[in-house]
């Protein structure tokens, strides 16, 4: 899911999003979300490989131990990928339905423009 989700982050084009606000906005959004999933990514991959040590911590009535910990962290890491590979997959969805309704906007307006100048 990992090379999926930077794949669509790094196939995102707002070549023809004529607002540059909205621009700027989704780009930091998209580098924020990159940078999480590198660091996610990371992090799980070093715990992978390093799931062979393990520790106890017990403080009073809390007992925990490094696997309950790391299937914390696991649990998180593949829910905020499948989130946020949804969100990605939802947001390019969206920018292309704007993109087409705008060139269907300035086509119609285009061809009507055309037809009043013939008559």
């Amino acid at each position: 899911m990992f090379p999926l989700a930077l794949t669509l982050i790094a196939s995102f084009s707002f070549y023809e999003v004529p607002n540059n606000q909205f621009v700027v906005e989704k780009r930091t959004e998209l580098k924020y979300i990159r940078n999480m999933f590198i660091i996610l990514f990371f992090i799980s991959t070093l715990f992978f490989l390093f799931k062979s040590v393990s520790f106890n911590f017990s403080w009073k009535w809390i007992k925990f131990n490094s696997t309950s910990f790391f299937a914390i962290f696991y649990l998180y890491c593949i829910c905020f990928f499948i989130k946020n590979f949804v969100s990605l997959a939802v947001l390019k969805d969206e920018l292309d339905d704007e993109i087409r309704k705008l060139k269907n906007r300035e086509r119609n307006q285009h061809e009507k423009a055309n037809l009043e100048s013939i008559s």
